[in-house]
């Protein structure tokens, strides 16, 4: 939006309106990157960006904006530098406590200006989630249309001072001049790197080199649009035995190993708006009408793989002459820990330092859907 000779560009968070004035020719992405950013350092310090928080740490919020703009210049978005200057005992509405105060901010962005130098731990650790959120849709013909992953590489470095990470992904990561023919089994698109992130070889093996933020921080986010592997199939049929009954039946089969499971299941199945009563019939898990949302909630707090369960359900409904019902989709949210439906995963994490010290490495796999697994029937 224009008004005069001042352009505001805004973004919505919440109930919030971040805006952004411009008074020239500046180049919109950078002013979005900017407010995405601004975002983010302020959920880091204060949980989430809300009105009620920004009521409580406005002077807050205030300092941390100085920190980083000056004179309308973006200068300083990296969290980890930024609690060089502004540090969190500034909370909750109480006065900002500054780092070097009675000196503006002249130092100049070091080469590794997300870490300090002299950071220690008495016990090195290192924690990697590789999480993924799988999006699916199957037509009432039963044919897939859409079936990609978002995913990201999360990291919990609690490391003593500059430590050098290598990690290798059986995936197309690195640039191809790097590759050196070695086959990957994982493509993956539209790739957001940290900044700390450096593209390497080790041993002609592709690889990611860098040293990591202190704390937590996102490594890497990505998307998988091949080959994507489905926990779980739904197999629904809505059979009318009657003018006033429906009768359901949903299948819901694991496409896992016997030895993994599918936890935390919820299976939102929609009936008709006019529906009077609901009776259901599962063997696995619970299952309950909302006459409100309209839903059968099935809930199974654990299926494990090979297996299916089944789902009967009478449906009763006043009918009327001309009435019509467009069926929405199937909704299952699901969790299944130790496995990525991209089936990306870490070869080999190294972390070397100057003092030699032996780190503990952990790295976790969760694959989820949250609102995005639908089928039609």
């Amino acid at each position: 939006m224009t008004i005069g000779g001042t352009t505001f560009l805004w973004v919505r968070h919440l109930d919030l309106c971040i805006v952004a004035a411009v008074m020239s020719n500046t180049n919109p992405t950078m002013v979005y990157e900017f407010l995405f950013c601004f975002i983010s350092v302020c959920n880091s310090y204060i949980g989430e960006l809300n009105e009620e928080n920004v009521k409580k740490n406005f002077i807050f919020i205030y300092e941390v904006l100085d920190e980083m703009m000056d004179f309308g210049f973006p200068q300083n978005s990296d969290i980890n530098a930024l609690k060089m200057y502004v540090v969190s005992e500034s909370l909750h509405g109480m006065v900002p406590t500054r780092q070097n105060v009675g000196r503006p901010t002249m130092d100049l962005p070091s080469e590794i200006g997300w870490r300090q130098p002299d950071i220690k731990y008495r016990k090195n650790q290192c924690f990697v989630d590789v999480l993924e959120m799988i999006h699916l849709t199957i037509s009432s013909q039963g044919t897939v249309v859409r079936a990609d992953v978002d995913g990201v590489i999360k990291m919990r470095a609690l490391l003593s001072g500059m430590p050098e990470c290598i990690m290798s992904l059986n995936s197309n990561v690195a640039p191809k001049s790097s590759i050196h023919n070695i086959p990957l089994s994982v493509q993956l698109s539209d790739c957001v790197f940290h900044p700390c992130i450096q593209f390497a070889s080790s041993n002609g093996d592709p690889c990611l080199r860098f040293i990591p933020p202190d704390g937590e921080f996102e490594l890497l986010r990505y998307r998988a649009k091949k080959n994507v592997r489905l926990p779980l199939r739904i197999y629904a049929v809505f059979e009318r035995k009657n003018a006033s009954t429906v009768q359901y039946q949903v299948v819901l089969r694991t496409n896992l190993d016997q030895q993994m499971k599918v936890s935390t299941v919820i299976v939102r199945i929609p009936t008709p708006h006019h529906a009077t009563s609901v009776t259901c019939n599962v063997r696995m898990g619970k299952a309950k009408w909302d006459s409100n949302e309209h839903l059968i909630i099935w809930r199974i707090p654990k299926v494990q793989g090979m297996t299916e369960s089944v789902f009967l359900a009478d449906v009763f409904w006043k009918f009327q002459a001309g009435m019509q019902w467009q069926k929405p989709p199937i909704q299952v949210d699901f969790e299944v820990p130790s496995l990525t439906a991209s089936g990306l995963a870490v070869r080999y994490l190294q972390i070397t330092e100057r003092s030699n010290y032996s780190a503990v490495k952990w790295v976790r796999y969760e694959t989820q859907a949250r609102n995005s697994f639908l089928v039609y029937v």
